[in-house]
């Protein structure tokens, strides 16, 4: 595995390339910052209420739980 370049040594190597080359370097750059960096969330854009019906609530959610009820009054 290489070591990792700096940024001048990236600049150095890039630069004796010639300019159609060059242009290949800088596109495919585009390219992995648009992929890398850019990313965008896939998938449906959030919405309230998308999840209606995911859940059920019991009825007797607000009621003390048993476990508790040693300690209440």
């Amino acid at each position: 595995m290489r070591e990792t370049m700096s940024e001048t040594e990236l600049i150095n190597r890039v630069s004796i390339l010639p300019e159609n080359l060059q242009v290949k370097v800088s596109d495919y750059v585009d390219f992995l910052i648009g992929k890398y960096l850019n990313k965008k969330s896939s998938g449906k854009t959030l919405q309230f209420g998308m999840m209606k019906g995911t859940f059920e609530m019991k009825s007797d959610f607000d009621e003390p739980l048993d476990d508790f009820k040693e300690y209440m009054p």
